[in-house]
């Protein structure tokens, strides 16, 4: 026996989950680990690994931004894309080089059912020709758009969907993925790709019959078959092509305004044709129409997390040292045990010092007391400050570094430095606290992988992507 969960229902868990990060609570932070280059072999959703990104956590910083991604498809000149589908079907939608997003209907193919290659970027701008585009941008001025055009020379039909806003460009967008929004309101001086996309959907039309896949092309055609489709809706027409005997392609049809006739209010259909044996199955948008909400339209079933640690954050963190781990962590608390919902937050203790001897405290060396009965790991000694911050992990024990007289003298054999300490600095939270939700280990995927860490500069800014992406599984 085969089960399933849907996409619908990854569609509604990272929904909810959304939902959660937008809200003023609870407090989601994203954070920086594990300052030293390390081999794991331990199970990354263990417990255990957990704790030693705890153990290791430098900074963390208010979870900023979230999107729905799919994967980018650019355009490109001469591959073949497959019209949308009711089925899990690759290259389906394209972005184009102006950021604008669009969903196949139709690919062009011979008269005998070769799909041909795109050859014509489809676009949307000022000034497009009409003999360029055919039944696409209405004219009336009510600010509504044709469902479906045409590419003079092409034979591809697109349907246009959004266009990226810069904003989510630069948040979002990379090499291997595409923001994806359904835009909920529109609003004086917003966005205005925003409130355009917002115009699309209210154009949606509800249940067309984007086209007709051919279960069985049949036998022995001499002439093509008319087609007529059945069903709780009305104006879908679509036309077949025979070769070899066969039913080999089916194109929609058109009016004499060139509008594409998909019809509407479809729930259900199906395709019979005046003569013969072959088999056409109508492919029917997603309810409510194919533009009312490009989540579902794209099968969307990632989320994109970003955040931005710029620098020290004015003093409020850390930039020093590298990082191997980034974590998400969800209801962090301070010390005492409240909600910590500062924007950032230092996750490191800290020594307030006196240089004795030698000069400066050496990056990821082990230092100690007087009486060797505490040890930790050296990550930055801030010498203007006078502080020395540091971790500690399985390797050094957990002893506090408390003001016993034996005890306030610290040495670090590698560098020779010493100095007496007169202040142990708490973290500015419970690094143990609240649930870890995600790690990236910065390096070789896999079981015994080597991290490669990134280094940290004052002057630089790490742009954190977290992308969260539910896949079938038994």
């Amino acid at each position: 026996m085969t089960s399933s969960v849907t996409n619908s229902f990854h569609q509604v868990a990272l929904s909810r989950f959304k939902a959660d990060l937008d809200s003023s609570a609870p407090d989601y932070h994203v954070g920086l680990s594990r300052g030293e280059v390390f081999t794991e072999t331990e199970d990354f959703s263990s417990l255990y690994f957990q704790s030693q990104a705890r153990h290791g956590l430098q900074s963390v910083k208010t979870l900023a931004n979230s999107s729905f991604v799919v994967p980018n498809t650019t355009w490109v000149e001469n591959i073949v894309y497959n019209p949308w589908s009711d089925k899990d079907v690759d290259k389906t939608y394209v972005v184009n080089s102006l950021n604008e997003v669009f969903v196949c209907v139709e690919t062009a193919t011979t008269p005998d059912g070769v799909k041909l290659p795109s050859t014509v970027e489809p676009k949307v701008s000022d000034g497009v020709s009409t003999d360029t585009l055919d039944g696409f941008l209405d004219v009336s001025g009510t600010g509504r758009f044709a469902r479906t055009f045409r590419l003079i020379g092409d034979g591809y039909k697109w349907r246009y969907l959004y266009k990226l806003s810069n904003l989510a460009v630069s948040s979002y967008r990379t090499g291997d993925w595409l923001p994806v929004k359904t835009i909920t309101a529109t609003t004086d001086g917003g966005i205005s790709q925003e409130n355009q996309q917002r115009r699309l959907q209210d154009s949606a039309v509800a249940g067309e019959i984007l086209g007709l896949e051919i279960v069985n092309g049949g036998t022995d055609y001499v002439v093509a078959p008319t087609i007529t489709i059945d069903g709780n809706g009305t104006g879908a027409s679509f036309t077949a092509t025979v070769s070899g005997g066969a039913v080999t392609r089916v194109q929609i049809d058109s009016d004499d305004a060139g509008n594409m006739l998909h019809g509407q209010d479809y729930d259900y259909a199906s395709a019979t044709l005046s003569v013969g044996n072959a088999v056409l199955r109508p492919i029917i948008a997603p309810k409510g129409g194919l533009n009312v909400d490009p989540v579902v339209t794209l099968k969307t079933n990632s989320l994109m997390l970003q955040d931005d640690f710029a620098g020290d954050e004015f003093d409020t963190i850390l930039a020093q040292n590298d990082f191997n781990q980034v974590c998400l962590f969800r209801n962090l608390k301070t010390i005492g045990g409240d909600r910590f919902s500062a924007n950032t937050g230092n996750a490191l203790k800290s020594l307030d010092i006196t240089v004795t001897a030698g000069s400066t405290f050496v990056e990821d060396e082990l230092f100690s007391n007087g009486g060797e009965t505490a040890t930790g790991k050296v990550m930055h000694h801030d010498t203007t400050a006078n502080k020395l911050y540091y971790w500690q992990d399985e390797s050094t024990g957990f002893a506090s570094f408390t003001r016993v007289p034996a005890d306030l003298t610290i040495t670090a054999p590698q560098s020779g430095t010493s100095a007496t300490f007169s202040a142990n600095n708490p973290a500015d939270f419970d690094i143990y606290s609240g649930e870890i939700l995600y790690i990236n280990s910065i390096g070789g995927e896999g079981t015994g992988s080597i991290t490669t860490g990134i280094d940290r500069q004052e002057d630089q800014t790490e742009d954190v992507r977290i992308v969260l992406q539910l896949t079938q599984c038994d």
